[in-house]
């Protein structure tokens, strides 16, 4: 079955102003989610113990100790970003349809996306903050469970996949979009 014709967003609007409005707000939305997973990256407690082999530890920092204090918080944002960025994202594209010039490289784009998503998903059942919640909500501990405790063990290697899937993603669409639309 063929997928349904759903237009763009620019071929629904009047102007080609909008569709430019359109396409620069998915940017600076996916500006924002680039920034906070650099934050969480950056916070996630895999960093010190990397540091630790090539240089001192950053934990004995003032600066890097509070920031670390955020990792909970990027996570929100980074969220947040997502959420606002994939809908805008899709209405500016839509479904790359055949005739379209530009439908090979937004299946790539989409592709690279969902991609990151999942790998995302991996990354974030596999953070430690989110053990709280689990034992909060289920009132026992999910890592007895011999999968979750698996998926938790992996924590660096999920985070190699959403951030190699992720760059891709953003290198792909910069590739096409440019760093700003004119």
């Amino acid at each position: 079955m063929l997928l349904p014709n759903i237009p763009r967003m620019s071929v629904i609007s009047a102007t080609a102003s909008s569709a430019l409005y359109g396409e620069r707000l998915a940017i600076i939305l996916g500006y924002l989610t680039l920034l906070s997973a650099i934050a969480i990256l950056a916070s996630c407690r895999l960093i010190p113990a990397i540091f630790l082999r090539f240089h001192k530890d950053p934990m004995q920092s003032r600066f890097y100790q509070t920031f670390t204090k955020g990792h909970y918080y990027y996570w929100w944002i980074f969220g947040l970003t997502l959420l606002l960025h994939v809908p805008s994202a899709f209405f500016h594209t839509g479904i790359p349809v055949a005739g379209d010039p530009d439908a090979g490289i937004h299946w790539v784009i989409l592709a690279l996306a969902l991609i990151s998503v999942l790998s995302f998903i991996l990354v974030l059942f596999s953070c430690r903050f989110i053990i709280t919640f689990w034992e909060y909500f289920a009132g026992k501990n999910p890592i007895k469970n011999r999968f979750v405790k698996w998926i938790y063990s992996q924590h660096s290697i999920w985070w190699w996949f959403f951030a190699v899937s992720f760059l891709s993603h953003v290198a792909v669409a910069y590739a096409h979009a440019g760093i700003w639309p004119s």
